[in-house]
C-alpha cells in the first residue's frame, strides 16, 4: 500500500521563497491556480486532497521533489 502524504505548509512557503520570484501569485501561475487556491495550500496543514497535476507543475517551478515538501502520514492516521 503507498504511503500517503500531506502537503506541510511551512515547507511549501520555505521553498516558494528561495525559488523564481518568490511571489504566491509566481507559484500560482506555475501550478495554474488562482493565488486564493495557493494560499489556501500554505495556509491549511494537513492537506492530502489536491489536483495531482497542480501540485506536480509547482514542484518543477519550484525545482523540488514532491516529499520535499510533504510529510508521511503516520499509518495509524491513515484510513483503511
Amino acid at each position: 500500500m503507498p504511503t500517503r502524504r500531506q502537503i506541510n505548509p511551512q515547507l511549501l512557503r520555505e521553498a516558494r521563497k528561495k525559488a523564481g520570484d518568490g511571489t504566491k501569485s509566481a507559484a500560482a501561475a506555475a501550478a495554474g491556480m488562482t493565488w486564493q487556491g495557493y494560499n489556501q495550500w500554505e495556509k491549511g496543514s494537513g492537506r492530502t486532497s489536491f489536483d495531482w497535476n497542480s501540485f506536480e507543475a509547482l514542484c518543477d517551478y519550484l525545482g523540488v521533489k514532491p516529499e520535499a515538501i510533504t510529510d508521511e502520514i503516520p499509518e495509524t492516521q491513515q484510513a483503511v
